[in-house]
């Protein structure tokens, strides 16, 4: 530890610069209090002050720890700029998070700090009710690092203030934030449940090309309605950024959620491989669930899928219309598939990595079922309705 504090005042009232690299252990945290009261925080006078964690150890051990700030106990920090010209700058890398603040009277104060995170845990993460203030903040986030997590119920406590500011997403493989247990999602109003409620006023923006980064990666949900026409199309054009489409089929990573598309209502992939290639996807999908739950077509719906190029792809060398991974389906209204090769729906008893590899996670069994409203429409060359695959016991070479 470089600063500590335990029931004691501390001002640093310098430019500080702290750097700090593992060795033995990798446990380094650059400030840290407990204990604090109202007159014993630990202050810092921010203006081209910075901190830098590296989790690299020199034989090139990574070891995805160190903090920057750390409060528990009560502890108190006070980094606060004016600006982002004089606020505080910390650097994690291959480290455990920026700030973490564990317990309810534990408070981490830095506002209009800029954070640059590139790790595999959180940038802001907090314990017990632990409070963190980050408004007006720029926080960059690289490689697979995650921004901060969350209740999926929007009314339980959310102790980090992010009001005001800035996650900026530089990897396709980032998440802003991770949700668990929604209760319930409506596509109809997506974009605004996320940018308005679960991102507490924060804006996100993609950085150095990434596009496909993640608002969110949720692990369950009660129920997902697809409540109006779903169109992935309208992904494709920029200008749709913040729209439902776009959010769902670039920003947004399920599992364990119960997908529901409700009567009188449509899902259209009508992709090229070079659409597919943009989106992130490995060929033209109507509807995925991963680890899920279920997915429930109603009657009066249909779910649209073709390549307009017929190239060959990975999931299926056509297209898909529903892909099931653990996951239960019903069908009681409309798939159309096009292309050679195309399924109707696929099922897999566990999701395969990109060479053909079953994750871990997954369920050794599955139902597919096509109600007696149920069609499945095939246009192509060796088309199937229904594939399932159990996975469950073997592995690629």
């Amino acid at each position: 530890v470089a600063i500590y504090s335990d029931n004691t005042k501390v001002d640093l009232n310098g430019k500080l610069d702290i750097k700090l690299k593992p060795e033995s252990t990798g446990k380094n945290i650059a400030i840290y209090a407990k204990n604090s009261s109202a007159t014993s925080p630990i202050t810092v006078q921010t203006n081209q002050s910075k901190i830098e964690i590296d989790g690299k150890k020199d034989d090139g051990t990574v070891t995805n720890q160190g903090l920057a700030l750390y409060t528990e106990q009560g502890g108190q920090i006070v980094a606060n700029g004016t600006s982002l010209s004089d606020g505080l700058y910390m650097k994690v890398t291959n480290g455990g998070s920026a700030i973490v603040s564990d317990g309810a009277t534990s408070n981490v104060q830095a506002k209009y700090s800029t954070i640059d995170y590139d790790g595999n845990g959180y940038a802001l993460y907090t314990k017990n009710n632990g409070n963190i203030d980050v408004r007006n903040a720029k926080i960059n986030l690289y490689g697979k690092s995650t921004g901060f997590e969350r209740s999926g119920v929007l009314s339980d406590p959310f102790t980090i203030n992010l009001a005001n500011s800035k996650f900026y997403a530089h990897s396709n493989d980032v998440s802003i934030m991770s949700l668990k247990n929604i209760p319930s999602l409506n596509f109809s109003t997506l974009a605004g449940t996320f940018f308005s409620g679960y991102l507490g006023g924060a804006e996100v923006h993609g950085a150095n090309g990434a596009k496909n980064y993640k608002i969110a990666t949720i692990d369950g949900i009660g129920a997902f309605n697809i409540d109006s026409n779903y169109d992935k199309s309208r992904a494709l054009d920029p200008t749709n950024e913040g729209t439902n489409d776009y959010v769902l089929t670039r920003h947004l990573l399920m599992q364990r959620a119960k997908i529901n598309l409700k009567s009188g209502n449509n899902v259209r992939a009508i992709l090229s491989s070079s659409d597919i290639a943009d989106l992130g996807e490995q060929t033209a999908v109507g509807l995925a669930n991963y680890v899920g739950d279920e997915i429930n077509l109603e009657t009066n719906t249909s779910v649209n899928v073709d390549r307009t190029d017929k190239a060959s792809g990975a999931v299926g060398v056509g297209s898909v219309g529903l892909f099931a991974d653990s996951t239960n389906v019903s069908n009681a209204g409309t798939v159309n598939v096009g292309g050679k090769g195309s399924i109707g729906i696929l099922g897999m008893t566990r999701r395969i990595d990109a060479d053909g590899n079953p994750l871990p996670s997954g369920s050794a069994s599955l139902e597919l079922r096509n109600e007696n409203t149920g069609v499945i429409n095939m246009d192509g060359e060796s088309a199937i309705g229904m594939y399932v695959l159990n996975n469950d016991s073997f592995a690629f070479n």
